[in-house]
């Protein structure tokens, strides 16, 4: 007997992100340089030396936290298993006798979820986890809840899927 088995891992990094993430940190270590070693003005109105290393700091560790999250999805025997680290570390599963469908399927993250991470959707199309793209599975349960789970590996994943007859 085979055993039909889906993971993936993914993460936030895409090039326009780390552009989003890096510009603060260009300005805020700019002022400090200023500032500190240079010993000149940051600005017309220029914030304490501590208040920009402070801000640095919040920045350097929120930058962190956006590269630690990742997307962890497995699917196997028992059903679907789903956590997005460093936020939900509970594993959520799906087992398979709850589930009325899983497909996969193309969605508009912007219109149905309003974009990327872990978003509630406005439109009754449930919550959905996802890092990029436009790809997922598209979760149905029994009790008519919908969840919406980002992959980068569509065909895999579907032949998983197909294997367990969903």
């Amino acid at each position: 007997m085979q055993i039909n088995m889906f993971q993936e891992s993914q993460s936030f990094r895409q090039w326009w992100l780390f552009i989003i993430m890096l510009s603060p940190h260009a300005i805020f270590l700019t002022g400090i340089y200023k500032q500190v070693v240079l010993h000149q003005q940051f600005g017309q109105n220029p914030a304490s030396t501590g208040m920009l290393i402070g801000v640095e700091v919040f920045l350097i560790l929120l930058s962190l936290f956006m590269f630690t999250m990742r997307l962890e999805t497995r699917i196997d025997a028992q059903g679907i298993h789903a956590k997005f680290p460093p936020i939900f570390n509970r594993e959520r599963t799906y087992v398979w006798t709850d589930v009325k469908s899983a497909y996969v399927r193309e969605y508009n993250p912007l219109m149905e979820y309003g974009g990327w991470g872990f978003r509630s959707s406005m439109k009754g199309n449930g919550n959905a986890w996802n890092v990029s793209g436009n790809k997922g599975l598209q979760i149905e349960m029994i009790d008519g809840k919908k969840f919406m789970i980002g992959t980068q590996k569509p065909e895999e994943l579907s032949a998983v899927l197909n294997a367990y007859n969903k």
